[in-house]
């Protein structure tokens, strides 16, 4: 199924919407930009980043820096493994907005062909585990089943210690991994903060779960690209643009998840 997706106010009423298959994108357009092709810039389709109220801090973010330098771009929801795919194998002049190069590094994936902005925001690892049974570090794995993300599996196994007998599996999505967590089917799930947070189901299912962050497993958020002339013009105006927002003490409003989280509640919020 086709889906389409528009940013208000960005874009000539005349102009037609963008479609693509197998993910939702839209175009942030403007006028004295018309001979400067866009760039395609995949997120990740949760909250914090992207939804279809058009509440993503991060759309706010690279909206402004569309605006004030002039670039199109054309912005796709896509899952983490579409968007990692892509850029490994070297898709010509694709960027993302929630591709870690340290994850991609600890996984052994190829690097060499992608260029990194300055990084805009952090993100953390926590262990995820029931309320009655809680998990407070990596110690207490040992002969326990630990659920992770698909593609995070190298980056587990070097965060337990290393006389661990802990079984690792993997799944696709957050809500899959609450739901095995909650139903006692496996005793921790390595999860992402502050993303977690947004979803629905970890707000309903909050009381009877345990979330604590792990020491070192900061991981920055930058704009990640596939290395060409084109893409090396754009990261060095990202770098620009959020050296700029820092500067003025701006940059605070667009990494906040708070907005977000608030929207969940929101009897508009549809994050489909």
């Amino acid at each position: 199924m086709m889906q389409t997706l528009r940013l208000k106010n960005l874009c000539s009423a005349t102009l037609p919407f963008v479609t693509c298959l197998g993910a939702v994108c839209l175009t942030l357009c403007l006028p004295s930009a018309a001979q400067t092709s866009s760039t395609p810039v995949y997120l990740q389709p949760v909250p914090y980043y992207m939804d279809s109220t058009e509440k993503g801090t991060y759309v706010q973010l690279l909206t402004r820096f569309s605006e004030e330098h002039q670039h199109p771009i054309d912005l796709f929801m896509a899952s983490s493994e579409r968007i990692e795919k892509l850029l490994v194998r070297g898709r010509k002049d694709i960027c993302s907005v929630g591709f870690s190069m340290e994850l991609a590094i600890t996984e052994k994936l190829p690097t060499e062909h992608l260029i990194e902005s300055v990084s805009f925001n952090r993100i953390y690892t926590s262990i995820l585990s029931r309320a009655d049974a809680a998990i407070k570090s990596t110690t207490q794995l040992n002969n326990k089943t630990l659920v992770v993300y698909h593609g995070n599996y190298q980056d587990a196994l070097e965060r337990l210690p290393d006389d661990a007998n802990t079984s690792v599996v993997a799944v696709y999505d957050l809500d899959t991994m609450i739901t095995v967590v909650l139903s006692g089917r496996v005793e921790a799930g390595f999860v992402t903060t502050p993303d977690i947070f947004m979803s629905p189901l970890y707000q309903q299912s909050q009381s009877e779960l345990h979330l604590v962050e792990l020491p070192d497993s900061e991981r920055r958020e930058s704009l990640v690209c596939i290395d060409s002339d084109k893409n090396r013009a754009l990261v060095e105006k990202f770098n620009t643009f959020i050296n700029k927002l820092k500067k003025a003490d701006e940059l605070q409003r667009y990494i906040d998840y708070r907005p977000a989280l608030r929207a969940i509640d929101d009897s508009s919020y549809n994050p489909n």
